[in-house]
This record gives structure tokens, C-alpha cells and sequence, in this order.
């Protein structure tokens, strides 16, 4: 089987690509207990990619600058292709690429949100909000596998956050375009959605850009092997993120 379908079926079997929060998230009105619960929930989760995706980022750079090649699964004349693309997919985390703003993309998507949920920014910024044990797993998988020095380890986690990210971002708007306040009128106005909408957008290119990242790559049997525990661990984490949020608040 071609890697990168074997991979992607590895994903789809773990219940991150699809699952039954997905398919419930827009079935019926949420509480507002429900709502910060997500908010708080899928903050850690969005940062521990963005920032310590910049960790992976110089890894690659260093391969780069020390032309350590016989370290490094990537094709000798590829490297830089291959950080060009992580780059473009990481940076746009914080508006580097595509929109003119200044602000901090994936903070900007629950911060907004957050203001009618009762939950204060900066607090959910510095990680002062309890978070299920799912969350702190799978934020803390994400870490690990950016941060661990290994280009395996990053390629992991862009095949599959990149893989599954439209229907997250398309659960998000389903979660929070659809509510209605007590005067059945909407409750989070299109500023408010601003940053969902445009991450539907992006989100299809980086998926695109995380497929060809494979095309830079030479992969032997140990290497295929190591993806695959790598993306497995990670979508089975994700798997049980996304089944945890489809319990009721305790």
C-alpha cells in the first residue's frame, strides 16, 4: 500500500478523521456549560501545535545549516522545499501568511469566542483553566513529537492534525455558528466567527501541503514503521480527545 494511504487509514480507524461528536456536535442546541467546556478544551490543543510546531521548524533549519544529511530522512536537495512547506503551514498560526493582521490566529479563534462564555482570555492564554486528562495527553503527544529533535516525529504531526484539520475546524463552526440566545437570535456574530471561517480556507491548503511534504522524503522499512506508531499513538489520542468532549458536563 502507498504510505502516505496507509497512513491516512490510520488515522480514519482511530476516530479522529470522523466520529460521533463530529456527527452530534450541530444535532441540538448547547448548553453554555457545554460551549466553555469545548472553548477551554481546544485551546491547549491548537497552541501546543502552533508554538512548538516553531521548535520543529529549527530542527530542520539546523539539518540545513550543518548539512547533516545522513541524519535526516529528507532528500539531500529537498531540505529546504521540505521546511518551506512546514513553515507555510506553521506560520499561518499567527497571520505570517495569507491574512493582513497582526494579531495571533489560533488565539484569536477562542478568544473571541470566549468573551460570551464567561471565560477570561488571558487566562485561558497562560493555561490557567482545568482541562480533561484527554486534553493534557493529547496537547502534551503534540509537544513531545515537535520538540523531540526527530524529523519523524514533526512529520507525524502535521500528516495528521493537516489530514483531519477541515472537519475539526468544520466541527467548530457546527458547534458555535448555529447557537441562538435566549431571543433566538444568533449568538456569536460574524466578527466573532471571523477566525473559523478563514481557517476553513487555510485548511484546505495545508492539507495539499502536508501530502506533498512526502514527496521530499526517502523512507526506509524502520522509518515507515516509526510513522506509523507516531501517527497511530497520535490519532488514537485524538480519537479519545474528541470522545470525551461528547460526554455531558459532569
Amino acid at each position: 500500500m502507498n504510505l502516505v494511504l496507509e497512513l491516512e487509514n490510520v488515522v480514519r480507524v482511530s476516530g479522529a478523521y470522523t466520529n460521533e461528536f463530529f456527527k452530534q456536535c450541530n444535532v441540538k442546541q448547547l448548553t453554555k456549560s457545554k460551549l466553555r467546556e469545548i472553548v477551554i478544551n481546544f485551546f491547549p490543543i491548537t497552541q501546543s501545535f502552533a508554538l512548538s510546531g516553531f521548535a520543529y521548524c529549527d530542527t530542520v533549519c539546523k539539518l540545513i545549516e550543518n548539512k547533516n544529511y545522513n541524519n535526516s530522512i529528507i532528500k539531500e536537495n529537498n531540505l529546504e522545499d521540505f521546511l518551506a512547506k512546514v513553515i507555510e503551514i506553521i506560520s499561518d498560526e499567527f497571520n505570517i501568511n495569507h491574512i493582513n493582521k497582526s494579531e495571533n490566529f489560533h488565539y484569536n479563534v477562542f478568544s473571541r469566542l470566549a468573551k460570551k462564555l464567561d471565560i477570561k482570555s488571558e487566562k485561558l492564554k497562560n493555561g490557567e483553566y482545568s482541562v480533561h486528562q484527554e486534553t493534557f495527553d493529547l496537547a502534551s503527544n503534540l509537544t513531545r513529537n515537535f520538540r523531540s529533535g526527530s524529523i519523524v516525529g514533526g512529520l507525524a504531526n502535521i500528516f495528521v492534525i493537516e489530514y483531519t484539520a477541515i472537519n475539526i475546524i468544520n466541527c467548530l463552526w457546527d458547534c458555535f455558528a448555529v447557537q441562538k440566545d435566549t431571543y433566538d437570535n444568533p449568538l456569536f456574530n460574524e466578527y466573532e466567527l471571523e477566525h473559523i471561517t478563514l481557517h476553513q480556507i487555510l485548511e484546505i491548503g495545508h492539507n495539499y501541503e502536508a501530502h506533498q511534504l512526502f514527496n521530499f522524503i526517502n523512507c526506509d522499512k524502520n522509518t515507515v514503521n516509526e510513522l506509523n506508531a507516531l501517527c497511530s499513538e497520535l490519532s488514537g489520542n485524538l480519537g479519545k480527545y474528541w470522545m470525551r468532549l461528547l460526554l455531558d458536563e459532569e
